[in-house]
């Protein structure tokens, strides 16, 4: 991994960049203001749940659109736009004079957030890197295992300081830094100066896959014929929407079971830590198994988890649970970003990708809804994660078997 930092580091910090700046649009860290926004516009639960549900159901639905762009669109002037959008939903949500303003918030900051952001780092570090792919994908993944560790610390301080209207601003002055930061690492990075009319790189020797690249790679319409795609979809669907769920509705969480503020942070800095772990795991891993073989193993540890988040009692149990959580998503970031190239190539991957994480994001946008009405009907969490339980279990058994499902590609 060294190696490949000191001889693509722009590219690489273009990838890590944009995952840290997702993490504005990521649900842990819109989460942090779920009581400031309860108390400012009256909400519930569920009624805050549901406004974050239209908000992240529509961003989903445009995603299917919008992430087509980067196969079309010149990689510095999308990203760049990707920036300029995430922006406007930091500077909507700070200045909402109503709960009905939350719904366009939500839809701007998971857009271009959590969705199109994601999308950037995913999508070019696909394109631009072949035999050091699921190393290149974990490096860059690392923004946002630093946002993860920080922003939980930061936000105590913030919200004290500035509130939550204040927090957001100082938010957006982040993002105008990251603009100007990232059209630099851009120009910095020969790859994508020396790109070929189609978009793709143009590979170094010690990174170029002979066999690989000479095969077809497949259209959108092609991978959604196959059982492959659906398959992959299941599994990343699933683990989306409990771990949504589980940040969401963290401090409900937390003041059921009688945690203090400081052990929320302290198990948020252990997912961190352990999400790098899953990382630095995954990345080498995927290079050398193949992302498609290995991914049943985030799964190791997300079913352990969730049954500590169920039962635990103590902070060790939060702490312990958070943690496993941390590098079960670690590992499935790599993991599950690495799929889609490795089984239908990288050509096509921004619309491949687009509608893949479309869907997938409309998991995430239930999760808070589906959750908080739950809540308000009664159910304790120790039910809801027992439930979830079961399901992310048949998600591992479909892991097992999805070499069997993997497309032919000429």
């Amino acid at each position: 991994m060294i190696k490949l930092l000191k001889e693509q580091w722009p590219l690489v910090g273009f990838g890590f960049l944009f995952t840290f700046a997702s993490a504005f649009g990521q649900t842990f860290f819109i989460g942090e203001f779920a009581l400031e926004l309860k108390s400012a516009f009256g909400l519930s639960d569920g009624g805050l749940g549901t406004l974050y549900f239209w908000g992240t159901l529509a961003s989903s639905l445009a995603l299917i659109y919008t992430g087509g762009f980067y196969d079309r669109m010149g990689l510095p002037r999308y990203a760049l736009l990707v920036l300029a959008g995430l922006l406007a939903g930091v500077a909507l949500i700070a200045a909402a004079p109503h709960w009905l303003v939350l719904i366009p918030a939500f839809f701007l900051l998971r857009q271009f957030g959590q969705g199109l952001s994601i999308h950037v780092y995913a999508s070019t570090m696909a394109r631009y890197f072949h035999k050091r792919r699921g190393r290149a994908l974990a490096l860059g993944g690392l923004g946002l295992t630093l946002a993860e560790f920080s922003f939980p610390w930061l936000m105590i301080l913030a919200l004290a300081g500035l509130g939550w209207r204040g927090t957001w601003l100082a938010c957006g002055l982040v993002i105008l830094l990251l603009m100007g930061i990232s059209q630099a690492l851009l120009r910095a990075s020969p790859r994508v100066r020396d790109q070929d009319q189609r978009g793709q790189a143009a590979a170094d020797s010690a990174d170029d896959l002979p066999e690989p690249d000479q095969r077809a790679s497949l259209t959108r319409g092609q991978a959604v014929k196959g059982l492959f795609f659906y398959a992959q979809f299941y599994l990343t669907a699933c683990f989306g929407f409990i771990v949504t769920a589980s940040f969401f509705f963290r401090k409900a969480l937390s003041a059921e079971r009688g945690w203090q503020p400081e052990t929320l942070a302290q198990g948020l800095s252990a997912y961190a830590f352990f999400s790098l772990l899953g990382f630095l795991i995954a990345g080498p891993m995927v290079d050398r198994f193949g992302s498609i073989r290995t991914a049943w193993v985030p799964f190791v540890s997300f079913i352990p988890s969730l049954i500590l988040l169920a039962i635990g009692q103590g902070d060790a149990s939060f702490w312990v649970a958070f943690a496993l959580m941390g590098l079960a998503q670690g590992l499935m970031a790599t993991v599950g970003n690495a799929v889609w190239p490795e089984a239908y190539g990288a050509q096509h991957i921004g619309a491949i990708r687009a509608l893949s994480s479309g869907m997938a994001i409309f998991s995430t946008a239930a999760a808070p809804m589906v959750f908080g009405l739950l809540m308000d009907l009664g159910f304790s969490f120790k039910q809801l994660f027992l439930w979830s339980e079961v399901w992310i279990v048949s998600a591992a058994g479909l892991a097992i078997a999805l070499p069997l499902l993997r497309p032919r590609r000429a």
